[in-house]
C-alpha cells in the first residue's frame, strides 16, 4: 500500500511539473507584446508556435484571442504591440512583426542571429508560469528586459539595437503588425502575414501563397511574353 501511495504521489509531482513547464514560455512559441502603456507595464503574452497560429496556410486567418487575456491590458492605454520569435536549425532564423509600410532588417549571419535569439530570450524568460494565465506576464518598464527596454529602446544588447523595433501602433485598441521571418543568411526576409487587433479579439492571416498551377501559368505567360518580344525584334 505505502509503495502504492509512493507511486501515486511521485506521479502528481511529475504532472504538476509537467503542467507548470508547459505554461512556461517555450523557445519555439511566439512572443506577444504590448507597451507604451500608462500603467507602467508591459503584457506580454506566449501565443503558441507560428504554425499553430496559422503561419503557412495560404489565405487562412486564424482567430487566436483565446490565448490572450484581455483583461490584463484593456483598459491601459497601450499604443503599441508586437510579435518576436526564432527558430533553430537549419532553418534558423528570427521572426519578427513591423507596421505596415516597413521591412524589417535582414540576419546578416550566425553571430547577428545569435544576439537577436538571446534578446529573445530575455524577455520571453519573463513568462514563468506565474502569471494568470500562465502564458503571460505583466512586467514593470524598468525591468531591464521588458518589452519597452528590450523591444522599444536603443541600448547596448537590446532586440531594438540588435535588430529593430516589431512595434505597431495601437489606437483604441486596434492596429495591424505585419509578420516576417528572416533566416541567418543575409536573405530577405519572407513576408508571412498580419496580425489584426480588433477591441477584444486578436487574429493573425497568412500570406496568400499561389497554387502550383497558377506560378506555372504565370512562367508559360512569361515565357509566351518573351517570345512575342523576340519575334517583334526580328521583324523591325
Amino acid at each position: 500500500m505505502k509503495t502504492l501511495l509512493n507511486g501515486a504521489l511521485l506521479t502528481l509531482l511529475g504532472l504538476a511539473a509537467a503542467s507548470t513547464a508547459q505554461a512556461q514560455w517555450a523557445n519555439t512559441d511566439l512572443l506577444l507584446g504590448f507597451t507604451g502603456s500608462t500603467t507602467g507595464n508591459d503584457v506580454l503574452f506566449d501565443i503558441g508556435t507560428p504554425s499553430s497560429i496559422g503561419v503557412g496556410n495560404s489565405g487562412m486567418t486564424t482567430d487566436i484571442g483565446s490565448t490572450v487575456n484581455f483583461s490584463l491590458w484593456n483598459g491601459g492605454n497601450y499604443s503599441a504591440f508586437g510579435v518576436v520569435g526564432y527558430s533553430t536549425g537549419t532553418s534558423a532564423g528570427i521572426y519578427s512583426t513591423v507596421a505596415p509600410g516597413y521591412t524589417p532588417n535582414t540576419v546578416g549571419n550566425k553571430t547577428a542571429y545569435n544576439g537577436i535569439n538571446l534578446t529573445i530570450q530575455d524577455t520571453g524568460s519573463l513568462i514563468d508560469g506565474s502569471g494568470n494565465p500562465p502564458n503571460s506576464a505583466v512586467v514593470s518598464v524598468s525591468n531591464p528586459n521588458s518589452w519597452s527596454a528590450n523591444m522599444s529602446n536603443p541600448g547596448f544588447n537590446t532586440y531594438y539595437n540588435d535588430y529593430g523595433s516589431p512595434n505597431s501602433s495601437l489606437s483604441a485598441n486596434s492596429g495591424v503588425a505585419n509578420l516576417y521571418f528572416a533566416k541567418d543568411d543575409g536573405s530577405a526576409p519572407k513576408y508571412l502575414g498580419y496580425f489584426t487587433m480588433s477591441g477584444n479579439d486578436l487574429t493573425f492571416t497568412a500570406a496568400t501563397v499561389p497554387e502550383p498551377g497558377t506560378c506555372a501559368l504565370f512562367g508559360l505567360a512569361g515565357m509566351l511574353a518573351l517570345a512575342f518580344r523576340r519575334h517583334l525584334g526580328r521583324n523591325a
